[in-house]
């Protein structure tokens, strides 16, 4: 049996996923869409801060879901792991809301 555990609210910290962004372009480009859907610049605060920014729930949240849906997206694209086939469990701290609205068809 495997799970797959997305963080949540206090996880957090300034320049997470900071390696990820600057090694793959999928990374960037989900960065990139968040900030043009959140219309400033999430990719910013996660990457550079200010921590006091990024502590800020209204900045966590979608913090926090960026960099779990860049992981999610680099497992199943970038190295072509089945997760409906390999993965038995999910457990999540995040918002299961947004989580499902952006996992749907998974």
């Amino acid at each position: 049996m495997k799970a797959l555990i997305f963080p949540g609210q206090g996880s957090q910290s300034v320049g997470m996923g900071n390696e990820l962004y600057k090694k793959f372009d999928l990374v960037k480009k989900i960065f990139r869409e968040a900030d043009a859907k959140l219309n400033y610049s999430i990719s910013k605060i996660i990457l550079d801060g200010p921590e006091s920014d990024l502590k800020l729930t209204k900045n966590t949240q979608p913090a926090i879901l960026t960099i779990s849906y860049s992981i999610f997206k680099l497992i199943t694209e970038e190295f072509n792991v089945d997760l409906k086939k390999d993965i038995t469990f999910y457990l999540l701290f995040i918002i299961k809301k947004l989580f499902f609205l952006c996992f749907q068809g998974f």
